[in-house]
């Protein structure tokens, strides 16, 4: 590894998987240079709510000035077709509460200015890159015409999502993190011309260095290694230098989200994909991260069950220009105020999708790679979500570490319910988040009532997002069934119609089912009252988890 140091513990070896304590990651957040930073924003946090309390206090004062005001506030929150039926009584409620207080803090969400240049800039790149991934009208047709459906999915992912169509690809998919890795590793160390990583949290140990020695073999290799984590999902993971550690190393490195000493809501907006692209042929997503857990190294909260999907073929063109695209948005801002970024995603898009040839594989279903994220206007992972559930004629199955639906998605599912579909819904019964996990059990009763079929992970926690439904559509990606990821999240997924490894997904989930319980209302009413009333109570305040 030459000059490269993992300063790691005493007596942890390199490639050991190493199990973390809660005071680790407390040192690391203290002494790993985020402490101050994180000080600076509780400071700033600070002066804006005693600012906005002593608003409140001082009402009579500045009452009459900003009751106009605080009005059309509300009226645009409750006449808004952008915002969800959740949302708005959760705003309204704050604003209640706090009339003035709350009315300035939604126009600080609303309107921040880091927030809303990081939208645009994602935006204006995609716009610049969209014709890199150009679908075919005349299988765009053909798709209308062998399931109506189905085609008019691909239509709106093609208008909304920027989103190919392929056929003849290939996918292979992985029930658990632990399979995931040994292929992962081959296919890495197989790479000849460039490997993108973008993920949402990477770790030390096993997993991440047996990952990292092989970009290092890779780089000496020639090979362009680029890789892109989101810098609050490893503000306690990794060291805050470790940029400079992989640059010392010769690979690209960007934070997506870079943590700054300065009060945005743009830290609501996590880089939550998973992508990896090798040499333009092969694309892995999923749920996992380069963390020891997600490969059951050892254990966090229980088993660890996650998934992923590896795919070959011309959807891979899909991926990189999702890479891409993501890797100029996040580009430093002295890049973004000039053309100078424009120019650069394009030539890169010329040198890494167009006129590059891929195999053809003789699957016959079609492959639709795509991505979300608040810069969109449209929800589309969760039009994604809706559409198969609506689709849905035999059964539908899902799984999702977290289930605080919005109420569009919670009354589809129980109306498919009640029309005689199979909707089973997969949670965890070992959460890693307790508040979440609370909520997500204060849906039981109405969907249970409903003949939605709802089954806890008893081994452990079970991160996978996937939908299945019919033996011909599925969907496999890092989209979890709550707001955070169906509004504030950058997300992707893969959505498949068709394909042959749908059946091995419907096996895996097949076997969860007998891995897990299936929760009744006795089983609910167990749970301990006070758990059950603050799951009501926060579910107001689901909107903002």
């Amino acid at each position: 590894m030459g000059e490269y140091n993992r300063q790691k513990n005493k007596g942890e070896e390199t490639g050991q998987a190493i199990k973390r304590t809660t005071f680790y990651y407390i040192k690391r957040l203290v002494f790993g240079g985020f402490l101050i930073t994180a000080l600076v924003i509780l400071l700033q946090v600070a002066l804006v709510l005693v600012s906005l309390l002593l608003l409140d206090n001082y009402s009579k004062v500045v009452m009459e000035g900003s009751v106009v005001i605080g009005f059309v506030v509300l009226l645009f929150i409750l006449t808004s077709n952008n915002i969800t039926p959740e949302t708005k009584l959760t705003w309204s409620l704050i604003i209640a509460l706090f009339p003035i207080g709350g009315m300035l803090l939604y126009l600080f969400v609303k309107f921040n200015v880091g927030t809303m240049y990081s939208r645009q800039s994602l935006r204006q790149v995609e716009q610049e890159t969209t014709s890199y991934i150009t679908p075919s009208d005349e299988l765009q047709n053909a798709l209308i015409e062998d399931n109506h459906d189905i085609g008019k999915m691909a239509r709106y992912l093609r208008k909304y999502g920027n989103t190919g169509i392929f056929v003849g690809n290939r996918e292979t998919y992985f029930e658990l993190g632990d399979k995931v890795f040994p292929q992962l590793c081959e296919d890495l160390r197989n790479a000849t011309e460039f490997i993108f990583l973008e993920f949402f949290m990477i770790e030390e140990g096993k997993f991440w260095d047996t990952v990292l020695d092989i970009l290092c073999q890779k780089v000496k290799d020639g090979v362009e290694v680029r890789v892109m984590y989101d810098d609050l999902g490893c503000a306690a993971l990794l060291p805050r230098n470790y940029p400079l550690k992989l640059k010392k190393l010769g690979i690209n490195v960007k934070t997506a989200g870079h943590i700054t000493p300065f009060l945005s809501t743009r830290y609501n907006n996590r880089d939550h994909r998973k992508v990896v692209v090798i040499d333009g042929k092969v694309a892995y997503t999923g749920g996992f991260n380069l963390c020891d857990e997600y490969i059951n190294a050892y254990e966090k909260f229980g088993h660890w069950k996650d998934n992923a999907l590896r795919v070959e073929g011309e959807a891979v063109k899909q991926f990189t220009l999702m890479f891409l695209q993501m890797w100029s948005a996040t580009s430093e801002w002295r890049v973004r105020r000039g053309k100078h970024k424009w120019n650069t995603v394009v030539n890169e898009c010329e040198k890494y999708i167009a006129n590059r040839e891929n195999a053809y594989y003789n699957d016959e279903g079609v492959v639709l790679p795509y991505s979300d994220g608040p810069h969109r206007q449209e929800a589309v992972a969760k039009y994604v979500y809706k559409d198969i559930i609506s689709n849905a004629k035999d059964y539908v199955w899902i799984t999702s570490p977290y289930f605080i639906p919005d109420h569009a998605v919670e009354t589809l599912i129980m109306h498919t319910a009640k029309s005689g579909i199979d909707v089973r819904i997969v949670i965890p019964h070992i959460p890693d988040k307790k508040i979440p996990y609370m909520i997500a059990r204060s849906y039981y009763p109405t969907m249970l009532s409903a003949g939605v079929k709802i089954y806890e992970y008893t081994p452990g926690f079970i991160h996978a997002k996937t939908f299945i439904c019919d033996d011909i559509y599925g969907t496999v990606g890092t989209v979890n069934l709550d707001y955070r990821s169906l509004y504030l999240h950058y997300e992707c997924g893969v959505f498949m119609y068709n394909t042959k490894c749908i059946a091995d997904i419907k096996q895996d989930i097949s076997s969860v089912f007998e891995q897990s319980r299936c929760v009744d209302m006795e089983y609910y009413m167990s749970i301990p009252l006070m758990k059950r009333l603050i799951g009501r109570i926060l579910r107001v305040f689901g909107p903002l988890m």
